[in-house]
């Protein structure tokens, strides 16, 4: 027997097609010096939304784990984790 719930994974489509516009808006957000804030949401954002290979997405979460702000490590984790990324792994 199943418990809990599984969500549904969204990646951002425009027209049938992956929104690739979108998908870098958010990396770009991530990788910013903007408000924290802002940054976190991103990658809230990204990891619910992001497709699970996109390398770009997992590098720049990867480098949020080294940030010196130490609020994005955790969102960052998670966000990995969701996206299934193995180079998180040791």
């Amino acid at each position: 027997m199943i418990r809990g719930s599984i969500p549904a994974l969204v990646t951002p489509f425009k027209n049938g097609e992956l929104d690739l516009d979108t998908l870098k808006k958010l990396v770009e957000l991530i990788g910013s010096a903007e408000s924290l804030e802002l940054r976190r949401a991103a990658i809230a954002v990204a990891g619910t939304v992001g497709p699970a290979k996109d390398r770009t997405l997992v590098k720049v979460l990867l480098a949020a784990l080294d940030d010196t702000e130490p609020t994005l490590h955790r969102p960052a984790l998670e966000a990995l984790g969701r996206l299934q990324a193995d180079e998180v792994l040791p």
